[in-house]
């Protein structure tokens, strides 16, 4: 494969065979230009051919259902090793989102650490401004920035008056990125269980960050997550080409709210218009299951709520699946129920995979927020046997591939070949500033050893002074 002139390319091929299970409208390619094949109404393959792209932005993949009128529940299921499993795939309709409105209390929490510097804020900025201007007039908000230290707009969420708002917006234009990335503080000022007695009149409290998420303790700030959250539901928002995915998924799940990432300036207004207009007015809330047969595992066990735009996925393991299940939850104030029958379309693969998956990163979460060693070894044990059973790659299992064809000549020698990984797409390069307080210290350093050099010479020269006196 040839690179691109120019560019270090590191080309990658990638195929897409996506089978939604559902008609759908449309499929796109985010970042990437690829070639698209319609196999039927709910079919499609795709192909990114290394030779025309760089490797320096995520692959991302969207696709868009047809319009419904009420939710709509599609499943898979699958018997693997005598067990049988179901994915659950809850599709929302297609609505005015004006009448699910309801009240709410949002706490918008914004990164200006070092590592935001450049293009990333510019993006958080645009973001938050937007996100600011749709605010309804009987919402209350609040803006919290944080960096080495964490400080907040106001004191508390205060009503979208004409005032806090253009209040609000003079504070994020002035936003300059510095610091490090102290989270756990900007974490402790946002979520707040007591918070939520605000619910019982009918409002929603609802907490969005915007970050790129470079930081390193994750499994201390899950911690918070969980202990804090209370019924307030948390929304992550990935700025910049490169953003810790990993971190930001995750703090959504827990937080029973979704993870957008924007990528490219040009896509900022688009991508938090959408995301607003769905976390304005949940079309479903407060899901739970009613499961007559009480043994099964259903994944994630903590429920998030349904929104326009965004299908929710539940994965489910039995010894013998129930006939249905019956879904119900909260909608436009009213109780929503909908029987689900489990004898969905039967697939060869994949579904006793995607259970796995969510297992596994259950109890991943769960050993990170346990202190007690016994307990921690009991949850990797948990972990090796859902592994090796579905065969997949975990921090405890690996898969060893080995290859028994010999494609070098037994005389030709082993040669070294560093390959140079490419920058993120948008990514600033210079001194590391986020932790460290770089360009503070820089200047400081500097101004300690002028002194110092000034020092010497002025002694120096007040010795040789001092024995010419003598001479």
């Amino acid at each position: 494969m040839t690179g691109l002139a120019g560019e270090n390319n590191n080309p990658t091929e990638i195929w897409v065979d996506l089978q939604a299970g559902f008609e759908l409208d449309d499929v796109e390619s985010r970042y990437h230009s690829v070639s698209k094949s319609r196999i039927d109404d709910g079919h499609w393959q795709l192909r990114l051919d290394p030779k025309i792209h760089s490797a320096n932005a995520d692959f991302v993949v969207e696709w868009q259902g047809r319009e419904l009128a009420v939710p709509q529940a599609h499943v898979f299921t699958q018997v693997f090793s005598g067990e049988e499993y179901a994915l659950l795939q809850l599709m929302p309709p297609q609505v005015e989102l004006e009448q699910y409105h309801q009240p709410r209390d949002i706490v918008y929490v914004i990164d200006t650490s070092g590592s935001m510097g450049g293009e990333s804020l510019r993006q958080a900025k645009r973001a938050l401004l937007t996100a600011i201007s749709r605010l309804a007039a009987k919402d209350r908000f609040n803006i919290i920035e944080f960096n080495s230290e964490a400080w907040s707009l106001f004191d508390t969420e205060r009503e979208a008056s004409v005032t806090n708002i253009a209040r609000a917006k003079s504070f994020v234009i002035d936003l300059e990125a510095r610091g490090g990335t102290e989270m756990r503080k900007a974490m402790d000022l946002a979520l707040c269980g007591p918070c939520d007695d605000r619910n019982s009149m009918g409002r929603v409290r609802q907490v969005l960050f915007l970050t790129d998420g470079a930081i390193s303790n994750e499994a201390q700030l899950f911690s918070v997550i969980k202990s804090r959250l209370g019924n307030s539901r948390l929304f992550t928002v990935g700025i910049g080409s490169a953003p810790n995915r990993y971190f930001m998924r995750k703090a959504a799940k827990m937080g029973r709210g979704t993870f957008v990432h924007i990528g490219k300036i040009n896509e900022v207004e688009q991508k938090i218009t959408q995301l607003f207009e769905r976390i304005e007015a949940p079309v479903v809330s407060d899901i739970q299951l009613q499961i007559k047969d009480g043994s099964i595992d259903v994944s994630p066990s903590l429920i998030p709520d349904l929104y326009a735009s965004e299908p929710l996925l539940l994965t489910i393991k039995a010894d013998q699946l129930p006939e249905y299940i019956i879904l119900q939850g909260q909608r436009q104030g009213q109780m929503w129920q909908q029987r689900v029958l489990l004898a969905g379309e039967s697939v060869r693969s994949g579904v006793h995979v995607a259970w796995a998956r969510k297992k596994i990163a259950s109890l991943l979460d769960e050993r990170a927020l346990q202190r007690d060693d016994e307990n921690r070894q009991a949850l990797r044990a948990d972990v090796i046997d859902v592994a090796l059973k579905h065969h997949l790659v975990t921090p405890f299992t690996s898969l060893v591939a080995v290859d028994q064809t010999p494609h070098r000549p037994k005389a030709s020698e082993l040669k070294n070949h560093v390959i140079k990984n490419n920058a993120p797409k948008g990514t600033q390069f210079g001194l590391a500033r986020t932790a460290t307080g770089m360009v503070h210290f820089f200047w400081t350093g500097t101004a300690i050893l002028i002194l110092a050099l000034s020092i010497l010479y002025l002694s120096r020269r007040q010795a040789r002074y001092e024995q010419g006196g003598l001479c």
